[in-house]
């Protein structure tokens, strides 16, 4: 079994306990996302947010003005990357993938690498808002290198 199966599979059965005992009144799901690609070089989850209010969304606006709490800490979306409509019509979802390196303008200042300044090794806790929704929270944990 390589190294990233190995992770892979840890981190599947590490995300089935927290889900199992997951507080019913927590918000939205927050699915962690696992690339079978050296592309991947963090954290990142999915989410599907559903316009139930009976009139248009701006997407991109509420994509902008989203924000992260990490660890009790909350950052601010510091850049956004745009393809599609952005617009969201009532009763339609729109599915995308949240990358916490938006939200931690440290990634940037690290030179675009993941740093133990920028997330240290452990278990975090993150929790994710988009217009007026809340997703997770979620645990996962982080490893700068896969396990041997």
């Amino acid at each position: 079994m390589t190294p990233a199966v190995r992770l892979c599979l840890f981190a599947y059965i590490f995300s089935i306990a927290t889900f199992a005992h997951a507080d019913p009144q927590a918000g939205l799901p927050l699915t962690p996302v696992f690339f079978n690609t050296p592309g991947q070089s963090g954290p990142v989850f999915a989410y599907a947010f559903t316009n139930d209010t009976g009139k248009n969304i701006n997407l991109l606006r509420d994509c902008s003005n989203s924000s992260i709490v990490l660890d009790g800490k909350e950052h601010g979306r510091w850049i956004t990357v745009w393809a599609g409509y952005d617009t969201l019509r009532p009763g339609n979802t729109f599915t995308d993938y949240l990358n916490i390196n938006y939200y931690l303008a440290e990634y940037a200042k690290a030179g675009n690498k993941w740093t133990p300044a920028v997330l240290s090794e452990g278990i975090h806790t993150l929790t994710f808002s988009i217009g007026g929704k809340i997703y997770g929270p979620v645990q996962f944990i982080w490893h700068s290198q896969a396990p041997r």
